[in-house]
């Protein structure tokens, strides 16, 4: 799919992304084309966490779920909680990785979104580091109606351990936040310096 947009994927920096250790891996989430953008460099024995919506989606939401990802319904608070505890389990029980896109819904061009405490929460119970993975900006380096579609630039940050004390998980996802910002700026810098040099 990646070939017939016209994508160039290029990982700056791997990190820990395919070594054997189980995570949380967390992603920004811009557009529809990220499921192909992630799904490209995934390692196996790892799912994806995604709303129950998607089985509404022909052909696609049917082989999203074949394909072993776990959905929940987001509007129902309590449901969701109940979910990740499951989602939770079967993490460890099946000793997976799980992608997260901690903000919820594509930010579409507008900057990176507030991130939900799902994923945080989910690494903190199963005492799974967090992996970051951040993709530069699709709007800004991504244009459809060429030929050549442009390059996405990704980076795998380190992994970390986060605390068990919950009370501390509000200042955790904002340090996150905001290294995921400086990131994505980053890398949409060293796009443009190579389109110059080009």
């Amino acid at each position: 799919m990646l070939k017939i947009l016209g994508i160039k994927i290029r990982i700056r920096d791997k990190g820990g992304l395919y070594s054997n250790i189980q995570a949380v891996v967390v992603c920004n989430h811009q557009h529809s084309f990220d499921l192909f953008i992630i799904g490209s460099i995934l390692p196996k024995g790892t799912v994806t966490l995604g709303k129950k919506g998607l089985l509404m989606i022909p052909f696609f939401g049917m082989l999203y779920w074949i394909a072993g990802n776990i959905l929940i319904e987001r509007k129902k608070h309590k449901s969701a909680i109940k979910t990740m505890k499951y989602v939770g389990k079967i993490v460890v029980e099946k000793k997976i990785s799980i992608l997260i896109f901690p903000e919820g819904t594509r930010s579409w061009g507008h900057g990176l979104g507030k991130f939900k405490k799902g994923a945080f929460h989910l690494a903190m119970e199963t005492g799974l580091p967090l992996r970051s993975v951040v993709i530069s900006s699709i709007h800004k380096n991504i244009d459809i109606g060429r030929w050549n579609a442009g390059e996405v630039l990704i980076d795998v940050l380190p992994d970390i351990q986060l605390p068990k004390e919950r009370e501390d998980v509000d200042d955790v996802i904002a340090s996150i936040r905001g290294t995921f910002i400086d990131k994505i700026n980053e890398l949409d810098q060293n796009l443009l310096n190579h389109s110059r040099t080009a």
